[in-house]
């Protein structure tokens, strides 16, 4: 199974952050890979539980508590496409 790994190094506009996610969910499941993440604010956790990502881990570093979210593909049975051009599925 393909697994795509969300690493946000930069803050994403409040405005754009809806947006943003739901454009990378659409690439996740156009590949049905999974998608994971992690995140130490208790907004995000339920941010991206509304689109289909489950806490898997906690764990504590430095005394922040840090949950590992995971989710899995929607679409099922159909062949791998992108909507992005430049990706290539193997």
């Amino acid at each position: 199974m393909r697994r795509f790994i969300l690493i946000i190094t930069l803050v994403i506009i409040e405005w754009k952050k809806h947006e943003w996610i739901s454009y990378f969910i659409m690439e996740v499941d156009a590949c049905r890979a999974e998608a994971y993440l992690e995140t130490d604010v208790n907004n995000n956790v339920r941010f991206y539980e509304k689109f289909g990502f489950e806490v898997i881990a906690e764990s504590d570093i430095f005394n922040v508590k840090n949950r590992y979210m995971l989710r899995i593909s929607q679409i099922q049975n159909q062949p791998a496409i992108s909507h992005y051009p430049a990706t290539k599925l193997i």
